[in-house]
């Protein structure tokens, strides 16, 4: 089996199916890597080096050996991005840490961009097509231009609503996480003591005060 350097390997987030690189998966195949587990070889496109599938072990191996490193590989050629897609998600479903849903909308976004099919895509993710059509819709919000983006947790309720530029580049990066998630914590910092003292978040706790008064008279709440 040939080995490749860490460092020439690609990590090219256009064809990962997942949203991010768990930094607790990482650290768990790197302890058993450290334990002497056998460790999957990382599948790659032999043409131009792109992981296909292996993203966390990539990690994993280059946090204990540094990217100069060598790590097992198995190649195979594609002939396009669309192709590498397929095989990134038929190997990342049912194995290791399973796609999540939010996952599983980052998918149907790749899909399209490749123009995967959506009965394809559901295959893959092992979903029925209709349900898979009809809960990406549900997560769907439309920008004033009429393009349609995926619309995370925190901005669900604006599903139907077109999204202002400002409101599109919220969306994007947004945490995911609840709204009332976001107030509790604030809340939590600020009744037990917690927040640090600094004029930075003074500044920002001044305007978060100003735009929730403004807020609470708009809405009458």
């Amino acid at each position: 089996m040939p080995n490749k350097q860490i460092a020439s390997l690609v990590l090219d987030e256009t064809i990962y199916p997942r949203h991010t690189v768990s930094v607790a998966n990482v650290s768990a195949i790197a302890e058993a890597i450290l334990a002497g587990a056998d460790i999957p070889p990382i599948l790659i496109d032999s043409g131009s080096n792109r992981v296909i599938d292996g993203f966390h072990r990539v990690r994993a191996f280059e946090r204990l050996y540094g990217a100069e490193a060598e790590i097992p590989v198995v190649s195979k050629r594609y002939k396009d991005r669309k192709a590498m897609l397929t095989d990134a998600i038929r190997h990342n479903v049912g194995r290791g840490q399973d796609l999540t849903r939010w996952d599983s909308l980052r998918c149907v976004e790749l899909a399209e961009e490749v123009g995967m099919p959506i009965n394809t895509l559901a295959g893959l993710l092992q979903w029925q097509p209709e349900r898979l059509q009809a809960y990406t819709e549900s997560k769907r919000g439309t920008t004033l231009d009429d393009r349609k983006v995926m619309l995370k947790r925190s901005l669900r309720h604006r599903v139907g609503r077109p999204l202002t530029e400002a409101q599109e580049e919220v969306n994007r990066t947004s945490s995911g996480m609840s709204v009332l998630f976001h107030i509790n914590q604030i809340v939590s910092l600020l009744e037990t003591d917690m927040l640090p003292e600094s004029e930075q978040v003074a500044e920002r706790l001044r305007h978060l005060c100003e735009l929730a008064e403004r807020w609470l008279s708009e809405k009458g709440a």
